[in-house]
């Protein structure tokens, strides 16, 4: 086993850095890459094969067809820099007869007020700026192969400037042993986003994963994705369980490294939903 975890790591140590892309910045709507979940950024964001909570909004659609006892509702906050947050709120509706699962996502990225200057460098009103999207998600469950997708209606502001356009997800998860997994993502499919005559392509991203339990409380996961505005990038992750209640994570990519995490579980009734999870990430830039 200790041989195993090893491997992962090294695989993505060993990942190449290859520099800027010469694509890089020439998309529009980048908080669409911005990563949701704690779980999953303390597991290095390889989650598209794992994708078992209301975050496969986000990773992968088809995990959605995973949760099919309880409703799920995720809520999460993230601080980023510079006085800049966002928030993610997640909700998954199983359906009757195990058909699937629907899913509801709100993400809102926000910052404080900006100090407007004019032309000659003299201070003007402050204005505000933001960036959100709804999605509306279905998956299919089954019990090897099951698809899901999203479509997702996105918002851009700044001053009195805004854009909209909508972005559609597809996934695939196949379980192809009780304990092995492969998921697949195109994430980000759509026309573009145009601020009056500026307009830029979305973020389009392909991910393939693959996700392993090697014990009850043991997963290692690898994901590897590659955007059109970027090179190929490979994250790896492992989320370990000493105890019931707590679950210790560790994962790599290429953004930032030691991506750590913990999380906590508890049955709690809380509106007809009985299971509640707390998680909290670090993660450290490797530039």
């Amino acid at each position: 086993m200790k041989r195993t975890i090893i491997s992962f790591f090294i695989l993505g140590a060993l990942s190449l850095e290859a520099g800027i892309h010469k694509e890089a910045g020439i998309t529009g709507a980048q908080f669409l890459e911005i990563a949701i979940g704690a779980r999953a950024c303390g597991m290095g964001g390889a989650f598209s094969a794992i994708a078992d909570d209301a975050s496969a909004i986000y990773w992968n659609p088809a995990g959605l067809g995973q949760i099919t006892q309880e409703k799920e509702l995720y809520l999460i906050h993230t601080d980023l820099f510079q006085n800049i947050s966002c928030e993610f709120i997640g909700l998954v509706y199983p359906l009757e007869e195990e058909l699937g699962a629907m899913g509801l996502g709100i993400f809102l990225l926000g910052m404080d007020d900006i100090k407007g200057y004019d032309t000659s460098g003299d201070p003007i009103a402050e204005f505000g700026a933001g960036d959100r999207f709804i999605a509306l998600s279905f998956a299919q469950s089954g019990d090897r192969l099951l698809i899901g997708g999203s479509v997702k209606f996105l918002h851009q502001e700044i001053a009195y400037k805004k854009a909209n356009s909508t972005a559609f997800d597809v996934g695939i998860l196949y379980k192809a042993y009780s304990c092995l997994t492969f998921g697949g993502a195109l994430q980000n499919i759509g026309k573009g986003i145009k601020f009056d005559s500026m307009e830029g392509e979305l973020p389009l991203k392909a991910v393939f994963g693959v996700g392993y339990r090697v014990n009850p409380r043991l997963i290692l996961s690898a994901d590897i994705n590659k955007s059109i505005d970027d090179y190929i990038k490979l994250n790896t992750g492992l989320e370990y369980q000493p105890l019931k209640l707590l679950s210790l994570r560790l994962g790599y990519n290429q953004l930032a490294v030691s991506q750590q995490g913990w999380g906590l579980r508890e049955r709690a009734h809380f509106l007809t939903m009985p299971l509640f999870r707390m998680s909290w990430a670090i993660l450290r830039d490797s530039r």
